[in-house]
């Protein structure tokens, strides 16, 4: 029925009827696979953003004073914010180790390892003694599984959107791949939701509450998990693996396509809406306009679960407009809607709120859809996961360090918040100028060309 990505001899054109039946076979075969691994893609993603965003309204709510009680109130805040971004300076090197494993034995075997660590790390924050039980072992503990949770997730997102676009249908790659980008989504989103209802019961929440959440993670786990186990690399990419072997691709990637690791580097910084959110809007909603922390936790769930399931339209629009009109146009827009969200904030109406943070994450959701079928069509299959993962953590490093840079840029009165809101746009408008510098990759766009990806495998 579809086309493989990779040029797969599927030809009809034989006569006897046993090849015919050879080649329907394998269509079939191949139309599973791929359908296999955009559900895979969907549910690990999921999983591994649960666990990961899970730690960014905990680490402003609770976490601070649960571990790092003695620093006080400010310290260990501080301190908790630091947390989060240990994994994100972690990320990049779990994108080089396993970005390497999985250039070398394939994309699937890696994937299932890293969710299986990430969701083992989840749990076990969830089982950790806090500093009143265990005093400076807690903490320690805290940030040696945050480590873990960042080396596995520098490759989850990458991988997943990687083996979707392998699989796909050559047309319909960005619809095929926006199954991992709606997994992340909802991974994000889930986070605030499950905090939603315990944030409301503060005492309860932290005498031992705040483990339920990490918990609950394996509800995730355990499904994505079995999909996961079923899928294989597209037979293409698999024999290109094993015919083209590289010393260490991450080098081939910066000798052969610097360019390109650098456009992804930057357009990375877009994924800085998840911690702006997460951490920098609810943060202030709280701290400096005073709104009731369920409130404000309802309203980002809302916006962030209703607007996840736009994605497939915004991948169909990347693959039949183009894949940089839809991202462009997406940094740009944010650039200018969160200070309004902001000013929405200061209405103190949880429908104006909602308002404003569903069109903001509407914005989000056309850019962040495209990212998994632009970046791995930049790079040829023997380094793909390299180049992709590499380049992706590479700009999420900023992104992981945001939460000190929004706490340092921080400014007193109602309109405090503008500082922070110039740092996300000049990040915001770099993604959009590495994306405007990149060839268009997307299929419709190519006007006769062999597909990028083929080009190069």
């Amino acid at each position: 029925m579809f086309l493989p990505v990779w040029k797969i001899d599927v030809s009809y054109t034989e006569n006897t009827h046993h090849t015919g039946k050879q080649n329907t076979r394998m269509n079939n075969n191949l139309d599973k696979n791929a359908r296999r691994a955009a559900v895979s893609g969907f549910l690990g993603a999921m999983a591994e953003y649960y666990d990961f965003a899970l730690y960014a309204p905990a680490a402003v709510l609770f976490l601070g004073p649960l571990f790092f009680e003695p620093l006080g109130d400010k310290g260990a805040s501080l301190a908790a914010l630091a947390t989060f971004a240990v994994a994100y300076i972690a990320r990049p090197v779990g994108a080089l180790i396993f970005g390497n494993l999985g250039d070398h034995i394939g994309r699937s075997r890696v994937l299932l390892l890293t969710l299986s660590l990430m969701g083992a790390a989840t749990v076990g924050i969830g089982c950790l003694p806090t500093y009143h039980q265990a005093g400076v072992v807690a903490p320690i503990l805290l940030v040696i599984l945050r480590i873990l949770q960042g080396l596995c997730a520098g490759v989850e997102q990458s991988g997943s959107g990687t083996l979707s676009a392998e699989n796909a249908p050559r047309q319909r790659r960005a619809i095929y791949t926006s199954w991992t980008m709606i997994g992340v989504s909802l991974g994000w989103f889930l986070g605030p939701a499950v905090l939603t209802p315990l944030s409301a019961h503060s005492q309860w929440l932290m005498a031992w509450g705040w483990r339920l959440p990490f918990w609950l993670a394996l509800v995730l786990l355990v499904p994505a998990l079995i999909v996961r186990a079923g899928v294989t690399d597209a037979p293409g990419v698999h024999a290109r693996l094993r015919a083209k072997r590289q010393g260490i691709p991450v080098l081939t990637v910066m000798r052969h396509y610097p360019l390109n690791l650098l456009r992804v580097i930057g357009c990375s910084l877009h994924m800085l809406v998840g911690v702006t959110f997460n951490i920098f809007v609810l943060g202030w909603a709280v701290t400096n306009v005073g709104l009731p922390k369920p409130m404000v936790l309802a309203c980002l769930s809302f916006a962030g679960l209703v607007t996840t399931f736009t994605q497939p339209f915004f991948a169909w629009l990347s693959d039949v407009a183009g894949r940089k009109v839809v991202f462009i146009s997406s940094c740009l827009g944010l650039a200018v809607a969160l200070p309004l969200v902001f000013l929405a904030l200061y209405s103190r109406n949880q429908w104006v709120i909602g308002a404003a943070m569903t069109g903001f994450y509407l914005i989000v959701m056309a850019g962040n859809v495209v990212q998994a079928s632009f970046y791995p069509e930049m790079f040829p299959a023997e380094v793909r996961l390299s180049g992709v993962s590499v380049g992706t953590q590479l700009g999420l490093v900023v992104v992981g360090l945001s939460p000190l840079i929004y706490s340092a840029l921080a400014g007193s009165g109602p309109y405090g918040f503008v500082p922070g809101c110039v740092f996300a746009a000049v990040c915001w408008l770099i993604a959009a100028g590495c994306a405007a510098s990149a060839p268009e990759t997307a299929p419709s766009k190519l006007r006769g060309r062999t597909d990028l990806m083929e080009e190069k495998a």
